[in-house]
């Protein structure tokens, strides 16, 4: 199964930091694709997928303010997709609940850039830990208390 992680472009210079990005998590066996963030909203998968939202400047937030508004927050509380936040601006105030379980996470900006590949291959794991099916079924079922003998 192939493991997709979305980078929202706002429109600024991040060639060398995706070229980079890239060369690191395809070691890791994760694939990273650049999406405008008008084409985001348009975005459909059944499947998890892990977001990385970089935001260097006050035109990017904006942007990202407002795609926040419109999908980012339900899809996060929902549990459809993890966004990783790496920003210099503070914490995103109606999804920061839910860092706990694991859909969200906040990086301050400066960072070096293997610390981004670290949260993300972390948040895709705990994602895998979290949704992973017991092979074995379904739990057995036991009689209820009225059909037991008491001794």
């Amino acid at each position: 199964m192939d493991i997709y992680v979305v980078l929202l472009d706002y429109n600024s210079d991040t060639t060398d930091m995706t070229l980079f990005l890239h060369n690191e998590l395809k070691l890791r066996g994760v694939t990273i694709i650049p999406m405008a963030v008008t084409d985001f909203h348009k975005l459909q998968t059944k499947n998890f997928l892990v977001v990385l939202s970089i935001v260097k400047d006050i035109q990017s937030r904006q942007k990202f303010n407002i795609l926040g508004k419109k999908f980012l927050e339900m899809a996060v509380r929902n549990k459809k997709l993890g966004l990783i936040d790496v920003t210099s601006f503070s914490t995103n105030e109606k999804i920061r609940g839910q860092t706990k379980n694991y859909c969200y996470q906040h990086i301050s900006l400066p960072c070096e850039l293997k610390q981004i590949t670290e949260e993300i291959t972390r948040m895709i794991e705990t994602h895998k830990a979290l949704n992973a099916e017991w092979i074995g079924g379904k739990k057995h079922f036991f009689a209820p208390f009225k059909d037991r003998v008491r001794i």
